[in-house]
């Protein structure tokens, strides 16, 4: 059972965490030209960078979000989130286009772990600390808007890493 006092937590922490799988899926089709280059893709290989975020978390959400109900949202979402995390540090550390593919199947995964229990985890937070049909209604329209933000947000928030990365690697 979720108190008043525990909401602005479970808020923050499914917002924060929640925004990042989006992000990740997108923002990665910004720096593709980069990914290109530094890995030497080509252009069936490229495909697979981001159509194989989109491919594992599509085809695990379903399942991972009836296996989060039976077995427990929160540990769905903890893990969601400590997969995910650890999956985009080898990504970052990955050598070979392969391993960088596979590491992109496991964020895809983490990822779908996050959001088929992030959005529940927080609807029901809010339901359970207030019975009143507004404050439901508040819990969507706050999952609306930090999913909204966070499509609007990847493009600039990209771009400029993307900008200050390729500024990196020109200057070595």
């Amino acid at each position: 059972m979720t108190n008043k006092r525990k909401l602005p937590i479970v808020l923050l922490a499914t917002t924060l965490i929640s925004f990042t799988t989006p992000f990740m899926g997108s923002a990665v089709n910004i720096a593709l030209p980069m990914i290109a280059r530094d890995f030497s893709m080509t252009a069936l290989s490229l495909s697979w960078v981001a159509s194989a975020f989109l491919l594992a978390a599509s085809i695990t959400l379903v399942p991972l979000g009836r296996l989060a109900d039976i077995y427990g949202r929160k540990i769905f979402f903890r893990g969601g989130s400590v997969i995910f995390a650890l999956s985009s540090l080898l990504c970052i550390w990955s050598q070979t286009e392969s391993f960088f593919i596979a590491m992109r199947v496991v964020q895809g995964i983490g990822g779908a772990m996050i959001f088929s229990t992030g959005t529940v985890m927080l609807v029901f937070a809010w339901i359970i600390g207030d019975q009143s049909l507004t404050n439901e209604n508040s819990a969507f329209l706050i999952v609306s808007a930090k999913l909204i933000f966070g499509i609007l947000a990847i493009t600039c928030m990209a771009g400029v890493f993307a900008s200050l990365a390729r500024g990196r690697v020109h200057k070595q």
